[in-house]
């Protein structure tokens, strides 16, 4: 019971003397936990979704967010648009698919969320350097040399 007494009396005088410290730590942590976990809500939202048709007022209301607050969120914590971070994804998910299916083009556009294969050939020349079936040449070959 001393033990108690005295560490109780401890933890009195440590908060008595950083209580407002320990109070805007706490406020600050809870914020950026809230920042992580709302971020973490968007990056699920848009990969379950990454096929459909993805608004930011869609991924905003899946985080719990106003549009314009998530986009600003997005652009001080990660340094891109929502517009690019969704189009980051879906190349990333056109890639594998590429690289590990002989899919037709076009089923592979469709899958990774663009409306159709020329636009999704158009933004993977400008983004990758090469068109999705020099891309899948490319990949396949050192596989292909391997077997």
């Amino acid at each position: 019971e001393f033990i108690r007494a005295d560490l109780a009396r401890l933890i009195g005088l440590v908060c008595r003397r950083w209580g407002t410290e320990l109070q805007q730590l706490a406020a600050r942590n809870l914020l950026q936990g809230s920042r992580r976990a709302s971020l973490a809500r968007v990056s699920r939202y848009i990969r379950v979704h990454l096929a459909e048709p993805i608004t930011l007022g869609d991924a905003a209301a899946a985080a719990f967010l106003s549009p314009s607050y998530l986009a600003h969120l997005l652009k001080r914590e990660t340094g891109s648009t929502f517009v690019e971070i969704v189009t980051a994804q879906r190349m990333d998910l056109a890639c594998r698919l590429l690289e590990a299916t002989d899919r037709p083009i076009a089923e592979i556009a469709v899958r990774a969320g663009f409306g159709d294969e020329a636009y999704f050939s158009r933004r993977f020349r400008q983004l990758r350097g090469l068109s999705p079936s020099a891309f899948r040449q490319r990949q396949q070959a050192p596989k292909a040399r391997r077997a």
